[in-house]
């Protein structure tokens, strides 16, 4: 498995993005910028409660067909 830490925006080809959020933040910058492209997927999972950025706390999302994103989760 090959680990690459960068910044890019969504249009990069790859497996996996990794997104950090940290508890009481909102999302900003590439995050707002993919839950846009993710039709909003981002901010539904942290309005549901599901996902509040604690300590060692994920949230997997797959990205919507047709997003224009270049990976898959």
């Amino acid at each position: 498995m090959k680990v690459e830490v960068r910044q890019f925006g969504s249009k990069v080809s790859c497996d996996t993005a990794v997104y950090g959020l940290f508890e009481g933040e909102q999302p900003q910058g590439e995050l707002r910028k993919a839950d846009a492209e993710f039709n909003g997927a981002v901010s539904s999972v942290l309005k549901a409660g599901e996902f509040s950025g604690k300590s060692l706390q994920l949230s997997l999302l797959h990205t919507p067909p047709n997003s224009g994103t270049a990976f898959q989760r």
